[in-house]
């Protein structure tokens, strides 16, 4: 199931509280709209009612989409150096709802699903783009992985991320 909340946070740019929707869990079969706004780089954008500031609130959710095969622990870009904890984070919460732990109906369907760790809205929507476009997502790193390691000149700085904008 999607669980949203609405809580009241402050605005980046004014520091003044607004409501705003956060995410906690996204189930894309029954919520294909949410699935959408990922998609669409809308999802979890907020405007300030006091300075009418658009700003876009981190990840920190679980995103589900048993039709395509996905479940993806989402988290903010700048942990990606803790990836080792949260793989291991992710593999636990899935072993609980859809792995070993699981009864044996969420072990069906887990047994259909690909365990992954995104971080950044981002990397989140590439991973949506690349299953919709029957594309293996750990072969397109391993591609962006060597393509970066053969680039000839300075390496890529701490600011650029190589990303499947669209899924043709």
């Amino acid at each position: 199931m999607s669980i949203l909340e609405t809580q009241s946070l402050p605005c980046p740019a004014c520091g003044e509280a607004s409501p705003f929707e956060v995410a906690h869990s996204v189930l894309a079969d029954r919520r294909p709209d949410l699935r959408a706004a990922i998609l669409a780089n809308r999802f979890q954008v907020e405007t300030c009612e006091s300075c009418g500031a658009r700003y876009r609130r981190e990840p920190d959710l679980n995103y589900l989409d048993i039709g395509r095969g996905q479940w993806i622990l989402v988290r903010p870009a700048a942990e990606v150096s803790d990836w080792p904890d949260l793989e291991a984070q992710a593999q636990g919460i899935f072993e609980l709802g859809y792995g070993v732990l699981a009864p044996e109906p969420a072990q069906e369907i887990g047994r259909g699903l690909a365990v992954r760790v995104a971080f950044g809205w981002p990397a989140l929507r590439e991973k949506l783009l690349a299953r919709e476009a029957e594309l293996d997502d750990a072969v397109l790193e391993c591609l962006k992985l060597n393509l970066i390691r053969t680039l000839d000149g300075p390496s890529l700085g701490d600011t650029v991320e190589w990303r499947r904008m669209s899924s043709r």
